[in-house]
């Protein structure tokens, strides 16, 4: 599975059900599972962290899927942008200009590598979400980033402690 094809898997059930939640889809040797991560707690990357492990833990002991080979983690956010070649001075969250997205990141385990691209979320004048596009920049789709986040090797330090 890739980004693009979580992307497409989740598309429907977002603009069906509006807000999208915070999600791990996670995919093993022997089963793939998606996690609704309702309890994830805000901006903190320790307690982020913490509860990522827990759930991976949980994971192991009440639905194993064999040996890990992805994890994503699909969440809302806050993007800017550079404007005039500069970097923005202020967080996403405080930018006027500011984007909503769906960033998706993605977690192959065998070989620890980890790449994220995000979705543009676009909402009438109600606020209802009635699309969702891949990031454009100077007329092109942009392409998945390579990144580092500590949240998805928790993840899979929980899962791989218990599971052994």
């Amino acid at each position: 599975m890739t980004i693009n094809d979580v992307f497409e898997k989740i598309k429907e059930t977002i603009l069906k059900f509006g807000e999208p939640l915070p999600v791990l889809i996670v995919e093993g040797t022997k089963d793939g599972v998606v996690i609704p991560l309702q309890d994830l707690p805000g901006r903190d990357t320790s307690e982020r962290v913490s509860s990522l492990r827990n759930y991976g833990a949980e994971m192991a002991c009440e639905r194993p899927v064999g040996q890990l080979q992805k994890v994503f983690l699909i969440n809302q956010a806050w993007a800017s942008r550079p404007k005039g070649g500069k970097l923005p001075t202020l967080p996403p969250s405080q930018d006027p200009q500011r984007q909503e997205v769906l960033l998706i990141v993605e977690l192959d385990v065998s070989s620890t590598k980890q790449q994220s691209v995000a979705f543009e979320l676009v909402r009438d004048k109600t606020g209802q979400l009635t699309l969702m596009q891949p990031l454009m920049e100077d007329g092109k789709i942009i392409k998945p980033d390579e990144v580092y986040s500590p949240l998805l090797p928790a993840f899979v330090q929980g899962y791989s402690i218990i599971s052994r």
